[in-house]
């Protein structure tokens, strides 16, 4: 939440201790010294009470609890009856408005949850806001603020129940709507709720095959990424290191071949036309955010071509060698490359289950080594400070380290 979206404070429309009567004043000072710590700011705090003690007539430091002058002499007739008689003093509290209420409760939310939800809807509507949003990823976004509307409801009526508030009244009537709720924060915090508007460079696909782009060869040396590199990048996990920390732009460019047109790691090897396997062929498509040569997703395309470099080089894990009937080998088993053959719905949920564990998206995956970690670091810590919701202070600890994190990228 922005930093100049402050919480409007609590009504101070309050009686003046000026102008109340003496039992008055002492039913009010009751009723502070029984409220809790965290909540007598909004009763005006020490300041407000020394002002109450003034009017009964007791001296500021005295933490006596004065004795209402209404029962004062039921009180002194029957000395037994003395301290119920105190502690039972009617409050006479002051009618507040629904308005007032609803301050109340805004002003009382934690920033934690309220923080939580708030990046999550943005995060949702950013997805929705472009041009063509992943599917995949609107529902895990969709999902994230399900979750955290749901934390940061439970918290709205537990403060409901302390300041004795019908949450029905004060809050959100179907608290299943949280678009209802984006609009209470909006009026009663002032939150702002906007797309992000980061977008990123991207090669068109009509300038892909001309575009001279450059990248440290595996020796370390600059040279032009052309079609016969491309190729190579393609087929050797092991090849052009550099396509795993160049951006996502220059990972789809990897898909290109001489003429610009563009197949996944799969289809790159795979039958041609009516050739080509329908496995996962709902998710192909034409246009922008599908490859121009297979029709397969980018995101899903780019997922694989993730996963084939992120292990290459690990002794534990097959490796995908992409020639035509070049098989590889691995413990002394030889694997076809029809083994490795993927497609858009398996791809899609690799995708997925990299997100769950680490926070990587397509956007991400391909930042240099350290950034991408600190991306996953600064996800793996947001989430740990939503598990400690109850911990307050682990949670600091946690969010501390988070905006460190965040600076250094």
């Amino acid at each position: 939440m922005s930093s100049s979206n402050k919480r409007p404070a609590p009504s101070t429309d309050r009686p003046e201790p000026e102008n109340m009567s003496i039992a008055e004043a002492t039913a009010a000072i009751t009723k502070f010294t029984k409220t809790k710590k965290t909540l007598r700011k909004k009763l005006g705090g020490d300041a407000y009470l020394a002002r109450l003690k003034e009017r009964v007539g007791i001296p500021t430091g005295d933490n006596t609890t004065p004795v209402n002058p209404d029962t004062a002499a039921s009180t002194t007739q029957n000395p037994e009856v003395i301290d119920s008689s105190i502690s039972e003093v009617p409050t006479q509290e002051k009618t507040i408005s629904p308005d007032e209420a609803k301050d109340i409760i805004a002003a009382s939310i934690p920033a934690l949850p309220l923080n939580k939800f708030e990046k999550a809807y943005v995060a949702l509507i950013t997805e929705q806001a472009k041009g063509k949003p992943n599917d995949f990823l609107l529902i895990e976004r969709k999902k994230e603020v399900e979750t955290t509307w749901a934390v940061l409801d439970t918290v709205v009526k537990k403060i409901c129940i302390q300041e004795k508030l019908d949450p029905s009244l004060v809050w959100i009537v179907d608290t299943q709507d949280y678009a209802a709720g984006v609009e209470w924060l909006k009026e009663k915090l002032g939150v702002v709720f906007e797309p992000s508007t980061t977008i990123s460079k991207t090669i068109s696909p009509e300038s892909r095959a001309e575009k001279k782009i450059y990248l440290k060869n595996d020796l370390g040396k600059k040279v032009h990424f052309d079609s016969q590199a491309r190729l190579d990048a393609r087929s050797d996990p092991k090849a052009w290191k550099a396509v795993l920390e160049s951006g996502k732009d220059i990972a789809l460019y990897t898909f290109a071949n001489r003429t610009g047109e563009m197949k996944c790691l799969t289809c790159h090897i795979g039958g041609r036309g009516g050739n080509q396997s329908t496995k996962g062929a709902d998710m192909r498509g034409r246009g922008p955010g599908y490859l121009t040569g297979c029709q397969c997703p980018e995101h899903t395309a780019l997922t694989e071509l993730f996963l084939t470099k992120i292990v290459a080089g690990d002794s534990d894990v097959p490796q995908r060698l992409i020639k035509h009937n070049s098989p590889t080998e691995f413990n002394n088993q030889s694997f076809s490359t029809g083994t490795f053959a993927m497609n858009p719905v398996n791809l899609a949920r690799v995708e997925g289950m990299i997100y769950q564990i680490s926070g990587l998206t397509v956007d991400t995956m391909f930042l240099p080594e350290l950034q991408r970690t600190k991306v996953s670091a600064i996800w793996l810590l947001e989430k740990l400070e939503g598990l400690l919701i109850e911990s307050e202070a682990e949670a600091k600890v946690v969010e501390e380290m988070v905006k460190k994190l965040k600076a250094s990228i």
